[in-house]
């Protein structure tokens, strides 16, 4: 540490000098001792100063610990009191102590490093300590003040909710005593308890106000006895309050006089309806008044109810000349609302301002409107829900006319229209029950119905109904395939509602049901084609022959943007003509439709040499189906993919290659028969398996199922039914044949054609019907297969090892080196002495 140097003894820079040659020793010996001597002086100066500097030091870090004291003991009250539970009673005792404790540290700290200043500031941590005490002890107030304060709120809101269930007086004087309670078991002040009991007392009776006038005018029961009891407890004072009697028994021995007057006035009128059709507010009036004259109903008071005239009510009670009449006849006429009049004046709502009640009657009869509106909107829902449920079933013929009559009874209000839409519906749907039933019976008989007569129309639109058209409408195509099918197939006409249906659905903007629309319309015109063309316009009709057509060749988005032409008018109007145009190009000669081209295109691919339509392996040309629905089928899928090809690029060279390669996917040539023949998705496309290297297994079947005489040939024929079972049956998960007999997985089925030297003709069961036939292996063909597998695997491995041995063979021969012995021996036991001689040199 430098220690500061004194002004008194400032360094000089005058050098330290030997004594000079004419001084003595001693005289500068004197002088050192002197100058030492004042040296001394100055540094006990110096040692003074120190001191007092350290016991400043000492004093300034002492203060600075104590503020930091200060401002830990301010942080510690205020954790405290964040910490403290709700309410704590001993907040105060348990601060103080925590502060002697600190105070305590401080100081025994202080004592270990400046013992000197521990009684000084003793004194700042006692007056500290004191102001510490009063802080704690005023949160304590606070808390507490507050503890009560949040109770009583908590209370308040449990009773507010209890009176808002069951606004009654006798409620409220329930939940205002136990609030009072509540109140009186704190440790407010008594002005703080008065105001927090004003403030209860305001909230509950303005709730219980707002609630009772609510009740006056809504009547709960409907008939006036809701309000007539409360208007004879609010006009008799005794009424339905006796002390020696439980308020239930209060309110059933009130309810017992109400009832008792109702049935007084009713049997001095003779009419319950009459009485029934009085206001809720006029009944209360009428109740209390009789009530109070012991159940006698004056007699010009009871002309003045069967008149039904409310004015003359309201005199008759008016002329009876009581301070109680004069307020039932107010109540009668509506001068005065039921019960506000003994609201107004009892002092237990004392607390609620004048104003306030103006608003909580203003917010009651609101209410009131509201929920009435509400519960008519409701009651119309209801009614609405029910008229159109039942209309619905009419429409399917699910309901008759005692449900609608029931209907009447249940909403006499129900409007005119919509009872005449129901008994319109009734007769129709009658009249569709009498057409569906007429349609069956000739069905029935087999008869086949009439496009052009109007009543065969309405026939097979009553057979289909709403019901088959929401059924259309959810893509079901097991009711197309059941219902629709058949009924198309042997009425030999399309109900018009179905068919229209279908057509729209076209054009729908999802893609799913569009397509399912073309399917089923697809199916339609296979099952009838007269039936369909009679029913649809030419437009349609090239839409589904498109759709025929391509479905085989097209993926499905393609094919809808096809047959829907376009997205525009003018792109419509395009393709159109182009498609015209390429049906044009079909036709060449002077003759119309005499030479197409798709007969240059049968010729092409029959010729060329190895093409397409060659035999499979050989070189004999590929010949034609036979069979003139195929021959047809073949002509017409060229001849309309050709038009779709030319549509998409207006080039006629290029819609023939492109039509060609389109055909490719479902045509090739089959070896299956007798004769190489081209045909539509041939076994050998549609997954059945080679056994052996060839498809002779599928021949030997026919042959024999059909015992078909030996040299007679047929041709297999891949239809409609066909492809629909290739794509199913790939589907399922068939993907590279039949694996054995056992296979559950049922393969695609053909037609037969045979060719039979008496005349050609389907193969047809017992009945006369075309039979369709799938293929299935039997153990012996897959086993004779195996063993020609086996077979041609030895004889592969037989040439690799000739190969090999001619091959050391000739090595032998150029190099002189001797065949290998294990080669030599494996040749011979193959071979014998049969074969070529091994090669060796040097004998």
């Amino acid at each position: 540490m430098q220690v500061p140097v004194s002004p008194s003894v400032a360094p000089s820079n005058i050098p330290l000098q030997s004594p000079a040659a004419n001084e003595s020793a001693g005289s500068f010996g004197a002088d050192v001792g002197k100058g030492l001597a004042d040296v001394g002086n100055n540094l006990g100066s110096l040692g003074l100063q120190l001191k007092s500097t350290e016991l400043q030091t000492q004093k300034f870090a002492a203060m600075r610990s104590f503020s930091a004291f200060q401002t830990a003991s301010a942080q510690t009250l205020t954790d405290l009191q964040q910490n403290a539970p709700v309410g704590q009673s001993n907040f105060t005792d348990q601060a103080v102590a925590t502060y002697k404790n600190m105070g305590a540290d401080f100081l025994n700290k202080l004592g270990q490093t400046s013992p000197d200043l521990q009684d000084e500031f003793s004194t700042h941590v006692a007056s500290l300590g004191e102001s510490f005490a009063q802080q704690a002890a005023a949160y304590q107030l606070r808390a507490q003040q507050q503890f009560f304060t949040n109770g009583i709120q908590d209370e308040l809101n449990k009773s507010n909710t209890n009176i808002g269930a069951n606004p009654t007086q006798h409620t409220l004087d329930t939940e205002r005593k136990r609030i009072t309670d509540f109140i009186g078991a704190t440790v407010l002040s008594p002005e703080e308890k008065v105001a927090e009991a004003r403030k209860a007392y305001t909230q509950m009776e303005a709730i219980t106000y707002k609630g009772m006038y609510k009740s006056a005018l809504t009547d709960p029961t409907q008939n006036g006895v809701g309000q007539a009891s409360e208007l004879i407890q609010s006009l008799s004072g005794d009424a339905g309050s006796n002390p020696s009697k439980s308020f239930e028994e209060n309110q059933a021995a009130l309810t017992d006089r109400v009832n008792a007057g109702t049935q007084a006035v009713v049997s001095a009128i003779g009419s319950i309806d009459l009485w029934s059709r009085i206001p809720p507010q006029v009944q209360a009036a009428i109740i209390s008044n009789v009530d109070s004259h012991g159940g006698v109903v004056n007699p010009d008071l009871a002309n003045a109810i069967k008149s039904g005239n409310i004015t003359n009510v309201a005199d008759a009670l008016r002329s009876q000349n009581t301070s109680r009449s004069a307020i039932e006849a107010n109540v009668a006429d509506g001068t005065t609302p039921p019960l506000s009049a003994g609201l107004d004046s009892d002092s237990r709502y004392a607390n609620i301002p004048y104003e306030t009640r103006l608003t909580l009657r203003a917010d009651a009869e609101r209410e009131v409107t509201q929920a009435s509106v509400e519960q008519t909107k409701a009651a119309d829902a209801q009614q609405n829900q029910y008229i159109n449920s039942l209309k619905l079933a009419i429409d399917q013929g699910t309901a008759g006319q005692t449900d609608l009559d029931v209907a009447l009874q249940r909403y006499p209000n129900m409007k005119a229209s919509d009872y005449s839409e129901m008994q319109k519906g009734l007769a129709s749907s009658t009249n569709k029950i009498v057409l569906a039933n007429e349609a069956v019976q000739k069905l029935s008989s087999g008869q086949v119905f009439d496009p052009s007569d109007p009543r065969d129309k309405q026939r097979l639109n009553a057979v289909i109904g709403d019901q088959g058209i929401a059924a259309v409408n959810k893509l079901d195509g097991n009711y197309m395939a059941q219902t629709v099918i058949p009924l198309v197939r042997q009425a030999q006409d399309v109900p018009s509602e179905l068919g229209g249906t279908l057509v729209g659905m076209i054009r729908n903007t999802d893609p799913q049901k569009a397509q399912w629309a073309l399917d089923a319309l697809s199916q339609i015109q296979l099952a009838s084609p007269k039936g369909f063309s009679q029913r649809f316009n030419a437009d349609t009709e090239s839409a589904i022959q498109l759709y025929q057509t391509g479905k085989d060749y097209y993926s499905p988005t393609d094919l809808l943007s096809m047959v829907r032409g376009g997205d525009t008018p003018e792109a419509q109007a395009q393709i159109k003509q182009a498609r015209i145009d390429g049906k044009a190009l079909l036709i060449t000669g002077k003759e119309t439709n005499k030479v197409i081209l798709a007969n240059n295109f049968i010729r092409n691919i029959r010729t060329v040499p190895g093409g397409w339509g060659q035999a499979i392996g050989g070189k004999t040309e590929a010949a034609l189906p036979a069979y003139g629905p195929q021959q047809e089928a073949l002509k017409n899928d060229f001849n309309n993919l050709f038009i779709n090809e030319y549509a998409k690029y207006h080039d006629e060279n290029l819609a023939i290659e492109s039509a060609t390669n389109l055909m490719k996917r479902d045509w090739a040539v089959t070896n299956i028969g007798g004769t190489p023949t081209l045909m539509k998705n041939p076994p050998e496309l549609a997954g059945y398996p080679s056994i052996g290297g060839n498809y002779n297994w599928i021949d030997n079947q026919i042959r024999s199922d059909l015992q078909l005489p030996k040299g007679t040939d047929y041709q297999l024929i891949g239809d409609e039914q066909t492809r629909k079972e290739i794509s199913t049956y790939h589907s399922n998960g068939a993907s590279t044949g039949l694996t054995g007999p056992d296979d559950r997985q049922t393969p695609p089925s053909y037609l037969i054609y045979i060719k039979s030297p008496d005349g050609a003709h389907l193969a047809t069961d017992a009945n006369g019907i075309p039979r369709r036939i799938f293929f299935q292996p039997t153990q012996e063909d897959l086993a004779g297969g195996q063993h020609f597998m086996l077979q041609m695997d030895q004889i592969a491995k037989d040439h690799a090892f000739l190969d090999m041995y001619t091959k050391a063979a000739q090595h032998s021969v150029y190099t002189g080196i001797p065949i290998p012995a294990d080669l030599v021996n494996e040749y011979k036991a193959k071979f014998g002495d049969s074969g070529p001689a091994p090669v060796s040199v040097g004998g």
